[in-house]
């Protein structure tokens, strides 16, 4: 019964997750001033990677593929790991404010956001997402469907945010770049 009880918290975060999304994007007359890059298939990556976490593990679990063997740390550190998430997703949505958006743009009055989760990664909604959408295999211990979400994530990473820091250097120039020099891309001291 308590495995049922833990599952069911990690699929109403992943809900909250995408309420908060839901909630966080509001309708704004503002356009970018300039779009950004295309991503060539991030934001695709980015979604497979989402659908992989809530519906593809149990669906392997289902299958008996990829069950990890009986470790009673994994489902509560998958529901710390999509807790802090979500928290921090909801953060830096609140940070960013109205220059929050899931597609890459410079904003008119738009600076370079150096406060709240921004001081110390670039990336904080990236971090959370990995977080949220780990969190799930982790929660119903399907080793293969974590394995599948990270590199899913990984490669969507590596082409959205080299493409959203070359936006971000020519839009803002020096600025961005000592920014960049005293932050992590995603976790401090490694990435």
């Amino acid at each position: 019964m308590r495995a049922v009880a833990v599952t069911i918290l990690a699929y109403l975060l992943m809900g909250a997750f995408f309420a908060l999304e839901l909630l966080g994007r509001k309708p704004t007359r503002a356009r970018p001033i300039k779009a950004g890059p295309p991503t060539r298939g991030g934001t695709l990556l980015i979604g497979l990677a989402i659908t992989t976490s809530y519906l593809v593990s149990p669906l392997l679990n289902h299958w008996r593929v990829g069950r990890a063997p009986h470790l009673p740390f994994l489902p509560a550190l998958g529901i710390l790991m999509m807790a802090a998430g979500l928290t921090l997703r909801r953060w830096a949505l609140v940070t960013l404010g109205r220059f929050y958006t899931r597609r890459l743009g410079v904003f008119e009055g738009q600076s370079v956001i150096q406060k709240g989760p921004y001081r110390i990664i670039r990336h904080p909604g990236y971090l959370a997402t990995i977080l949220i959408c780990l969190g799930l295999p982790l929660v119903l211990s399907n080793w293969l469907s974590a394995i599948l979400v990270v590199a899913t994530l990984v490669a969507a990473y590596l082409i959205r945010i080299p493409a959203e820091e070359g936006m971000l250097l020519a839009a803002f120039g020096s600025e961005y770049r000592h920014y960049m020099a005293h932050t992590a891309r995603l976790l401090p001291y490694v990435f």
